[in-house]
């Protein structure tokens, strides 16, 4: 059966309409279907339930069931091809959040690649949200979130959680524990880390009175030398950005809810990739385990 066949349906799943995958495969709408068509002669029955005047697509039971097997046969050519191309080596792709592999996994990354030199390892900086479906359809082998979310084919695990503090420039007249009531939202840097901590943070600034909006990869600490700034971050940033700038750390009286670090897993995973996903589970495992406290996490029970 031809891959381009597998890859065609899957981007119909993936977007839910043929035009939407068309845009994504870079042809036509008339050569999707045309795809569908053949994939569905040689399976010998329908995967879609074809209305006219409907954009969206809506498969039919055989092409619900056929999901996980065409996500398989995806992950299997791949593996195929990576062997064809670096006979000698594991291919192993990595998926997380900026600030995981900025601070948390960065000293981990160097070591691993130097101690396994027969893993040719990816890492790819995405946002949480957008780690789930790459993981689903084996685009990446192990991802890790700070949310969490139901997909059936993923094995998500609490990994560890991490504080957040009040961060400012050492001359800023703040102290630990301080009361929300003694900070200026005017002289915030507001970094919306997630749900949870946006709806916190409305609870307690409803206004939206802060100085400016940033994310992690846009903001530097230069930005704090002005006394009285402030922001709220993960111990991880906060700890960074004080090695390498005039800034202090403090607790807040009013403790903003930790950030959760799951990690996922494809539940089928790529059968070439099983050994190596296991060496860097353990691997990741010893690390964190070693490093939490340096690091400021709390690690879950799954590492303990």
């Amino acid at each position: 059966m031809d891959i381009e066949l597998i890859r065609t349906f899957l981007n119909v799943v993936e977007y839910q309409s043929i035009s939407a995958a068309a845009k994504r495969l870079f042809t036509t709408q008339g050569t999707v279907s045309k795809r569908l068509q053949q994939l569905e002669q040689e399976l010998g029955a329908p995967l879609l339930v074809r209305h006219k005047g409907f954009r969206n697509i809506e498969l039919t039971g055989y092409g619900n069931a056929f999901i996980l097997l065409a996500k398989q046969w995806d992950a299997l050519y791949r593996d195929c091809q990576n062997i064809k191309n670096n006979p000698s080596r594991i291919h192993l792709a990595v998926g997380a959040n900026q600030l995981i592999h900025l601070f948390t996994f960065s000293s981990f990354y160097q070591n691993y690649v130097m101690t396994h030199p027969w893993i040719c390892l990816f890492t790819d900086t995405l946002h949480s949200s957008e780690l789930y479906p790459l993981v689903d359809h084996h685009r990446i082998d192990i991802g890790y979130a700070f949310i969490s979310r139901n997909y059936p084919h993923i094995i998500q695990i609490p990994l560890y959680q991490e504080s957040m503090y009040l961060i400012c420039h050492q001359t800023s007249l703040y102290e630990n524990d301080l009361p929300l009531s003694a900070l200026d939202p005017a002289k915030e840097i507001y970094f919306r880390w997630d749900t949870d901590f946006e709806t916190w943070h409305e609870q307690h600034w409803p206004d939206a009175r802060y100085l400016m909006r940033s994310t992690a990869s846009s903001i530097s600490a230069s930005f704090f030398s002005t006394p009285g700034l402030w922001a709220i971050v993960p111990y991880s940033m906060a700890h960074n950005m004080a090695q390498n700038f005039p800034l202090s750390i403090y607790r807040l009286a009013e403790t903003p809810p930790k950030r959760t670090c799951y990690q996922l897993e494809h539940r089928y995973p790529s059968p070439s990739r099983v050994p190596a996903l296991d060496d860097w589970k353990n691997e990741l495992k010893s690390y964190l385990n070693k490093n939490s406290q340096l690091l400021g996490l709390e690690l879950c029970e799954s590492l303990l």
